[in-house]
């Protein structure tokens, strides 16, 4: 049996047109056409982006709200049996299936809609690989739940792992997440993604950095892990937790190392319990006991690294030395630490620390003169495996924040920077 198309007329990009002639077409398809092939619609459309259906260069994914498909004539057709493109090399074209209920056919969707674009050689190769190493589980599509550089630099290394792996760049579905104000701008990361779903303007806490909303879209769009690239909710240890009660993988670390690392008592404890040399502080004498866990701390041994009065903190300077910080646990970004050089300061600043981050454990530690802010970065995974990849300088601050940083320090000693990754490593 033979449908044509209604309503509309498909250019190949050749000069001229035909309808489209398809064969055992499902009900409810939704066909998003590659960008070698021209769309002739009622639509108005700007620098190739239609205001109802967004394709951009090199991306062969749309959103079709579900309250516009009847205006798409061209897009909705009736028949039981899978579709198939006779010609006009639209047999290309990705696929999409709704069927009549709102239920999707398939794996994947963005705003009620299926959108299959990895290959079924790609998707046997990647389970082989995911086995050949011992993995537990294969992941074929991944949300991006970020933007800007982040986004960019994960799709394109993705698109680079993936090529030379498997001889196919699309062997990992990837989906963006785009606000309009991404949208507007035709954001990069948009424009190279595989897919996308939008998402609410406005401030990251709309968006990007809204677990809620990344858990949703990760189970619309049925990826099997998401990424949250850094800064947004990157550190939320509400995220992976929400996104592991769905059965979706998180590419990063697990809620009790966020937790952990990201209270400065809790790391510096750790970091202690592991033999990392740490500066003096009000938590110089406590010490985790040896055989407990080092990614969470007990909470008594955390409260005795703490100072909870004005009185206990400058008890704590005179034994640590001036001049000191007072720092709030939680605080990050600037906020949460002043410099002191005598009593007389540490009551004065003692207040504005505790009202900078409300309700955050207080902690006192020597400064570090004439020093420089260097880190080594890592990477691990679930199966033990650890790798120091080189070091940057973040010495450059104002305010106490990272105005800029080197990759890898070329000043320091070889032997240094080598001691350092190992007892990071070891940490």
């Amino acid at each position: 049996m033979e449908m044509r198309a209604l309503g509309s007329s498909c250019s190949t990009g050749n000069g001229g047109s035909a309808p489209i002639t398809l064969t055992n077409i499902s009900p409810w398809i939704t066909t998003v056409f590659p960008s070698t092939v021209k769309l002739r619609s009622s639509l108005r459309t700007f620098k190739g982006v239609s205001s109802r259906v967004r394709t951009f260069k090199g991306v062969s994914s749309t959103r079709v709200l579900s309250r516009t498909k009847q205006q798409f004539p061209l897009f909705c057709f009736l028949n039981p049996d899978p579709i198939s493109f006779l010609e006009n090399d639209v047999s290309e074209a990705e696929r999409t299936v709704v069927l009549p209920d709102g239920s999707v056919n398939g794996a994947g969707s963005v705003n009620g809609y299926h959108s299959d674009v990895v290959p079924g050689r790609n998707v046997a190769e990647v389970n082989e690989f995911c086995k050949a190493l011992g993995g537990k589980r294969p992941i074929h599509s991944i949300l991006v739940a970020t933007n800007g550089m982040a986004a960019v630099k994960f799709i394109r290394s993705v698109r680079t792992w993936a090529y030379e792996t498997f001889g196919s760049e699309k062997a990992v579905k990837l989906v963006a997440m785009a606000t309009p104000e991404d949208m507007r701008i035709n954001a990069e990361h948009i424009r190279i993604a595989d897919q996308f779903v939008e998402v609410p303007g406005g401030t990251n806490n709309n968006n990007y950095a809204n677990v809620q909303l990344i858990v949703e879209m990760a189970e619309v769009t049925r990826v099997d892990a998401v990424w949250p690239g850094w800064g947004h909710a990157s550190e939320n240890p509400e995220l992976p937790d929400a996104l592991k009660e769905k059965g979706i993988i998180f590419l990063g670390p697990p809620a009790d190392s966020m937790i952990a690392l990201g209270d400065k008592i809790g790391s510096s404890l750790i970091a202690q319990a592991a033999d990392v040399p740490t500066l003096p502080w009000s938590g110089s004498h406590v010490k985790i006991p040896p055989g407990r866990s080092l990614v969470t701390v007990p909470e008594e041994i955390y409260k005795k690294a703490c100072v909870y009065t004005t009185e206990e903190a400058i008890a704590s300077c005179q034994v640590v030395g001036y001049p000191a910080m007072i720092k709030a646990s939680w605080g990050g970004g600037g906020k949460g630490i002043r410099k002191v050089h005598n009593d007389d300061e540490v009551r004065a600043l003692f207040k504005q620390v505790q009202g900078e981050v409300p309700g955050s454990p207080i902690f006192i530690m020597k400064v570090a003169s004439q020093s420089r802010h260097l880190e080594a970065q890592l990477l691990c995974d679930q199966y033990g495996n650890v790798a120091a990849l080189h070091s940057r300088d973040c010495s450059v601050q104002r305010r106490h924040q990272k105005v800029c940083y080197w990759f890898k320090i070329d000043h320091i000693s070889f032997y240094y920077s080598t001691i350092t990754k190992t007892r990071t490593i070891y940490c």
